[in-house]
């Protein structure tokens, strides 16, 4: 057990039935810890130790934007393949959580453009990232023959953090009655 008086400073109680809160800091990202406090009084008389409860030190680092997405039409009717680079959970480092991939018949080009856009019709099939740098692919199904559609991708990680939108691209579903 480490005892924190040795690194952080303790501030003074409060008056009883005073709320006492204390931030700490320096803990590894999602590192798991349990803290318990005993109360010492000016004669040096201890309480007994208090209830434990356990923290995990959170994560407050989006994941990378995706610099490289493309598209392409897909190789049956209705689809587009989508091609990326997995961006990490950190910036660059790690491996991130959760794609969100939207598409849109009407250019994305704002934030609030691609939250007004549509998820991509078989979104509960979008993968989960892989490491950062692998190479990532998604074929979108279910869209509309012959119509161009633009794509963009948000990335999160396991703490919802959320990284910056990503390079939007564009392409036309595949009709191979054409």
């Amino acid at each position: 057990a480490e005892d924190l008086d040795s690194i952080i400073e303790i501030p003074e109680p409060k008056k009883p039935g005073g709320r006492e809160e204390i931030t700490i800091t320096g803990y590894n990202k999602g590192s798991e810890h349990f803290f318990a406090v005993i109360a010492e009084d000016e004669r040096g008389q201890r309480s007994p130790i208090s209830n434990v409860v356990r923290a995990i030190a959170p994560d407050h680092n989006p994941p990378d934007g995706i610099l490289d997405l493309n598209a392409e039409s897909g190789k049956s009717d209705g689809e587009i393949d989508l091609m990326w680079t997995a961006p990490g959970d950190d910036g660059i480092d790690g491996q991130a959580h959760k794609y969100q991939i939207k598409c849109s018949k009407d250019r994305i080009r704002t934030i609030w453009d691609f939250y007004s856009a549509d998820d991509v019709p078989n979104s509960d099939e979008v993968p989960s990232p892989n490491p950062a740098g692998s190479r990532e692919s998604f074929t979108v199904t279910g869209l509309e023959r012959r119509e161009t559609y633009y794509f963009a991708i948000k990335t999160m990680d396991k703490w919802d953090n959320i990284g910056p939108l990503s390079k939007v691209a564009e392409a036309m579903a595949t009709d191979k009655m054409a």
